[in-house]
Formats: C-alpha cells, structure tokens, sequence
C-alpha cells in the first residue's frame, strides 16, 4: 500500500501497490433462521483454508486466499443465497 500524509499528519491509503491475493466476501444473515447461518458457518468452517469472522449477530465476513477458492465459495454462496438463506456480496471494489 501506498499512503498520503494529511494536513493533520494522518496517514491516509492512496493505492494499494500489490494485492495480497486474498478475497472476502460479505454475508448478511438478516431475518433468516437462525439453522441457516448456524449450518452456513458450520459448511464454511469445513471448506479450509478459510478465515471467518462473525462482525455481528447478521454480518458474516469470509477470507479466502485465492481466486480459485473465491471462485469455488461463489458459487456455493450463490447456491445458498438462492435457497434464502442469507444474501452475500463480494468484498472486492475491483469487480
């Protein structure tokens, strides 16, 4: 990463210089069965390696370390999204 200083000596990130390779996606649980994300985080923690961690009571965030594992949790994001049981977005701004 590259950073800017700003006029009250804070540093502030202007680009990032190398990816990391990581990806992360974001899950909202909302008003679905508390089975659902129970049983979601449950199937995520199988899929290693994969980082999670539960910012709130609805909001799921998942790391995973490339793009074909990110491809892989997709599509199985997808899958469960369609069934209702959460919506997920990808965390990616470049996509």
């Amino acid at each position: 990463m590259e950073t800017q200083g700003t006029e009250k000596g804070k540093l502030v990130l202007d680009r990032v210089v190398e990816r990391s390779g990581h990806h992360v996606f974001r899950l909202w649980f909302g008003n679905v069965a508390e089975v659902h994300k129970s049983d979601t985080i449950e199937n995520l923690k199988k899929m290693q390696p994969i980082s999670l961690e539960l910012y709130s009571d609805s909001l799921l965030l998942v790391d995973v370390e490339n793009e074909s594992r990110a491809r892989e949790l997709a599509d199985y994001l997808q899958s469960k999204e369609d069934q209702g049981w959460f919506e997920y977005e990808d965390g990616d701004a470049n996509q």
